[in-house]
């Protein structure tokens, strides 16, 4: 795919067009075995290629960076619905251009167990899993603006445990401990470039360790004939935690006077609170309501800081007449203000969008057709999503209008 970023003060002065190309084979394989101890085996294997090229105005190369990416799983189920895996990963980057990040090559192993108990009215559920990664550059030792091109080797667990207890038949209450491990990636680690369709100027951290967390979720179920309700409330604290940072200073953004703001990938000991809701129903024949909210607080242990890059309260609300085989909907998406920021974070403001749409659904030649049309952005509001790092430059889509039509095979 070919698009085009506007030219700004904040990123190219003259603009920049990105040609992308991704390729995506994929195989699977199952067995059932159907015996007492295993019932299936199912291997599954893909290999993606993706190339990125930012081109200037004058038709000079910018930035190119190309990932070729290998995976393999393969995956047990045993008896008494317990699942036992393993998965392998090979990638390679190179780069070229204004892009600096060296020829790397990243290799992942990951072995998992999960497994789920009944118990008259609880549900007890458990999983581990061990994940080892190496980072290697193909040029160890040279001292670039991400530190020291060296290999990186990353080893750890992480796990989970699940009550549920069912009060009901509709009602049912549960709690989850979490530990997670992640480990820092190629990009994360030696990144050196501009990356101009976010307006950014990116640098990895060769000193980064490994991501840390530990997790506690409650949770309640509600689930009647026209009627569902989930909620839950999680509470995360995390060491280490890799995110992009804001580092305040400008770099030079390959354009006669584009400048880019540097995002330093930094490792942060953080809490993050939160809460999610869903509620649906249908309220008449055929008439269905749906509101799905979130909200997030992330706080820097070290300095009491908010975390930069959380998203503020948000949500969607949706009201839909399902007429078989037509479906129409109404919906609203909408957001408050972020005033809770990192360092060098701008404020966002709050907004309201509509939404309209409509899918016919039919079979044809024993094929399912699906015919959709839809409308974003009904009123063609401007606003910025909190998360977006050119916001300051370009706010959200305008109105959109879509027409699809999809083959189910």
């Amino acid at each position: 795919s070919d698009y085009g970023v506007p030219g700004s003060p904040e990123g190219h002065i003259s603009g920049v067009n990105i040609k992308l190309d991704k390729q995506r084979y994929e195989g699977q394989m199952e067995y059932r075995f159907n015996t007492a101890i295993l019932e299936k085996v199912k291997l599954q294997t893909a290999y993606t290629r993706y190339q990125h090229q930012e081109w200037e105005s004058n038709e000079r190369l910018g930035v190119e960076f190309g990932l070729l990416t290998y995976n393999v799983s393969a995956m047990a189920h045993l008896l008494d619905n317990a699942i036992a895996g393993v998965s392998w990963e090979y990638r390679d980057h190179a780069t070229d251009g204004f892009y600096w990040t060296p020829h790397t090559r990243e290799l992942a192993l990951a072995g998992f167990y999960l497994n789920q108990h009944n118990f008259n009215k609880l549900t007890l559920q458990g999983a581990i899993r061990y994940d080892l990664r190496r980072s290697e550059p193909f040029r160890p030792g040279a001292v670039v603006r991400a530190g020291t091109v060296q290999r990186r080797d990353f080893n750890g667990f992480s796990g989970a445990t699940s009550g549920i207890y069912h009060w009901t038949d509709r009602l049912s209450t549960g709690a989850t401990l979490m530990k997670t491990f992640r480990a820092p990636g190629i990009e994360e680690l030696l990144s050196d470039g501009p990356h101009l369709a976010v307006y950014s100027y990116e640098i990895g951290n060769a000193e980064l360790g490994p991501q840390n967390g530990y997790g506690t979720e409650l949770f309640v179920k509600y689930a009647a004939d026209r009627f569902r309700f989930n909620l839950a409330l999680f509470r995360n604290q995390i060491q280490n935690y890799l995110v992009p940072t804001n580092s305040g200073e400008k770099e030079w953004g390959s354009g006669a006077a584009g400048w880019l703001w540097i995002y330093q990938y930094m490792g942060h000991d953080i809490v993050m609170d939160g809460a999610e809701i869903q509620v649906g129903g249908e309220i008449f024949s055929q008439i269905h309501l749906q509101l799905n909210m979130s909200y997030v607080n992330g706080t820097i242990q070290t300095n009491g800081r908010s975390l930069e890059r959380v998203p503020p309260l948000n949500g969607k609300f949706a009201i839909s007449y399902t007429p078989t085989p037509l479906h129409l909907y109404v919906a609203s998406r909408f957001s408050g203000s972020q005033t809770r920021l990192g360092e060098f974070e701008e404020p966002t403001d709050g907004y309201l969008v509509y939404d309209i749409g409509s899918y016919l659904n039919f079979s044809w030649w024993q094929i399912e057709n699906m015919v959709v049309f839809e409308i974003e952005n009904l009123f063609d509001t401007t606003y910025r999503e909190h998360l977006s790092r050119i916001k300051a430059a370009m706010p959200e889509p305008g109105r959109n209008v879509k027409l699809l039509y999809k083959l189910n095979f």
